[in-house]
């Protein structure tokens, strides 16, 4: 009975090998696969073209943020005092001297009377047989 317990233990073993190696086989073929597909995206981006992109990115931040400090939006004026004071005064030259801009006058007069909308029924479209005889065409809708 110990030689058949020993024996059914070895094949357990056995059969407990067998699936661990079949795991491992699995865990390295994917592996090699995940190799080869980061081998292909490496070929096809290398580390200068990373350098590159990373460049003209800085590049275009570093324009943006020229852009935002002229346009005052920075955290510090791209204008002097002294370039503001002449903005200002060329704005002022150009209104003709008025800072504010002369707005129409609004009139106060009484407004004009509306004509009387009629608050009669008009007629249908059947009936209108005498308009007919004087010479007009009526077209029903």
């Amino acid at each position: 009975v110990d030689s058949v317990e020993n024996q059914l233990l070895t094949v357990l073993q056995m059969v407990q090998t067998i699936d661990s190696k079949q795991n491992e086989a699995a865990v390295l073929e994917a592996m090699r696969t995940g190799k080869d597909a980061l081998q292909k995206m490496h070929e096809q981006t290398t580390v200068d073209d990373v350098l590159e992109l990373m460049d003209q990115i800085q590049e275009q931040a570093d324009v943006e943020k020229e852009v935002s400090t002229l346009l005052g939006q920075g955290h510090e004026s791209a204008f002097s005092l002294e370039d503001e004071a002449a903005i200002e005064a060329e704005l002022l030259a150009l209104d003709g001297g008025d800072a504010a801009v002369a707005m129409p006058e609004v009139p106060t007069d009484e407004p004009q009377s509306l004509p009387v909308a009629p608050d009669t029924k008009l007629p249908d479209a059947t009936t209108i047989t005498s308009q007919e005889e004087t010479g007009r065409v009526a077209l029903a809708s």
